[in-house]
């Protein structure tokens, strides 16, 4: 088992960061704010300082508000997936956040220069450079504790042909767009609509699936509730093999990997996921004589944007399918990782002849 402490604290200090900005934070940027137009515009600090602690908690309540909403309609704005622009994706968020805060915070910046004899202009260009410090202070402070490896440590790509090695199949998976149930092949071919999902269970939910071989031969992609049941192939169809015996009668975790490696070659390297999007899929290997090691970890989580990483399935060759950030996808041993499927929940199913599980 992975040791539960290489789990624990990866997302500490952004978590400790957020709260404290929200709690405490809000606060002393006020105080600060205050201090540099009070020097500015020539008005009284004790008057600039608490107006512009109010303008912060203003804005932090409208983003929180407006976040979950700002992000969608980035994202949305953008044709490729977000595996292939998380960092220009991440930027223009940044950037629509700070005009956000502007416009918010405007009419109190206004209102602590009253008095000033700065000119209307000139008092509205301060409500810009003002803002513009704090926010190079936070993104320099941020950047620090996020965890974002994905931008620094893995290569993103595109031809996704030969990832999955040998191996051929098929990743079912819940189409984020409208929550039918869908297949790719790893070669990311093929992809296409195989079944519904229970119309209460299209939107706002993830539905964990997983892939179950019947006594009859009949192949059917399953949720942990036994609410759906999708019948891919018959024992006579010769088109899927048996799948990962790793899986159990419960369903699947997502956290633990579904291994369709031979048992020969299950100790050298192996993967978990995490509830938390700071932690990631972490990579262990057992060059350490007291058991795993933590390896690698890929990651990419920030006040804007978190990508939670579940439900890993551990092919024959050893790179691993996966979801991360509501997207399917397939990462190889030299952290290569490209793009399958808009979508949660993924189920591998491999074809009969690559099948090496036991």
């Amino acid at each position: 088992m992975v040791p539960s402490h290489l789990l624990a604290n990866v997302g500490t200090p952004l978590m400790w960061l957020g709260c404290g900005h929200l709690v405490l934070g809000n606060l002393i940027i006020g105080l600060c704010e205050g201090a540099l137009l009070s020097w500015w515009g020539g008005v009284k600090y004790k008057s600039a300082a608490p107006k512009m602690i109010a303008a912060n908690y203003v804005s932090g309540l409208v983003g929180m508000a407006l976040l979950p909403g700002l992000v969608q309609w980035v994202d949305a704005s953008f044709v490729d997936p977000p595996l292939y622009r998380a960092g220009l994706t991440l930027g223009v968020l940044v950037g629509v956040a700070f005009v956000l805060t502007v416009l918010v915070e405007c009419p109190l910046v206004l209102w602590s220069l009253k008095g000033s004899s700065r000119g209307l202009s000139a008092r509205l260009a301060g409500a810009v450079w003002v803002q513009a410090a704090s926010y190079a202070v936070l993104i320099a402070m941020y950047l620090w504790v996020s965890p974002m490896s994905l931008l620094t440590d893995y290569t993103v790509v595109r031809d996704v042909r030969g990832m999955a090695g040998e191996a051929h199949g098929y990743v079912y998976y819940v189409d984020a767009r409208d929550g039918s149930v869908r297949r790719v092949r790893l070669d990311r071919t093929g992809d296409e609509r195989v079944g519904e999902l229970p119309e209460d269970r299209r939107v706002g939910r993830r539905l964990p699936l997983w892939a179950r071989s019947e006594a009859d031969g009949r192949v059917s992609i399953v949720d942990t509730e036994g609410r759906v049941e999708i019948v891919v192939a018959t024992q006579d169809s010769g088109v899927v093999g048996k799948l990962s015996e790793s899986v159990g009668a419960e369903g699947p975790s997502d956290v633990w990997p579904r291994d369709f490696r031979a048992e020969k070659d299950r100790g050298v390297i192996s993967y978990s996921a995490h509830t938390f999007a700071e932690a990631g899929l972490r990579e262990f290997d057992t060059a350490d004589a007291e058991g795993w090691r933590l390896k690698h970890s890929l990651n990419f989580a920030n006040p804007l944007w978190r990508w939670r990483a579940t439900a890993p399935a551990i092919l024959p060759n050893g790179s691993v399918v996966f979801e991360f950030g509501h997207q399917i996808v397939i990462m190889d041993q030299q952290q290569r990782i490209g793009f399958l499927a808009m979508g949660t929940s993924p189920a591998v199913v491999l074809d009969a002849p690559d099948m090496q599980s036991k």
